[in-house]
């Protein structure tokens, strides 16, 4: 079980991105989470020095895969996001809760219900607050879907070079029986 790092900024900052960071008494280890991004970013280490190296390698990491250059990524945060990510929905090792629920339920399911509950009570509840939480919920619903399109276009282009390679293989084995004929 992880335990919040006790200081005066438990919040660690590095090119725009947050982490929280935690230490964890049975694996003797001190493991962080990369804060208010969709993406699962965790890294860790036995000291502060090697912490903070693998905290710098993570966002690095991260920064480059995505394409995004630091002030890209500084001018993307603004404080607390309390739409995407809000602190309420993260356990003490940084685990947020839709991350478990979507793990143990089916996620197009629970993004699809919480659209429909926070377009239905906007007016009701919370108003713009609740329509970008619909949002949010829709946007994760979409890239859901545009992964599995992708995926599903590449099993297609894997099937058919199958199928080319299954029909090229008949066609050699035809010619060498012809001439060996």
């Amino acid at each position: 079980m992880g335990y919040p790092i006790q200081s005066n900024n438990p919040i660690w900052e590095y090119r725009g991105y947050q982490a929280v960071v935690n230490y964890d008494r049975e694996s003797a280890i001190l493991v962080g989470k990369v804060a208010e991004i969709d993406d699962y970013l965790i890294f860790e280490g036995q000291t502060v020095e090697e912490l903070t190296e693998m905290f710098q390698e993570t966002i690095d990491d991260y920064l480059e895969r995505r394409n995004m250059d630091s002030l890209h990524a500084e001018s993307a945060k603004s404080g607390p996001d309390i739409i995407n990510h809000p602190a309420h929905y993260m356990s003490r090792t940084g685990l947020e809760t839709i991350d478990v629920i979507e793990s143990f339920t089916d996620p197009v399911g629970w993004n699809m219900g919480n659209v429909i509950k926070y377009i239905c009570r906007w007016q009701k509840k919370n108003g713009l607050e609740d329509l970008k939480k619909a949002e949010f919920y829709l946007k994760r619903l979409i890239r859901m879907m545009e992964r599995e399109e992708i995926s599903k276009q590449a099993q297609q282009a894997h099937e058919a070079a199958q199928a080319a390679c299954s029909s090229a293989d008949y066609a050699i084995k035809e010619a060498v029986t012809t001439a060996a004929n």
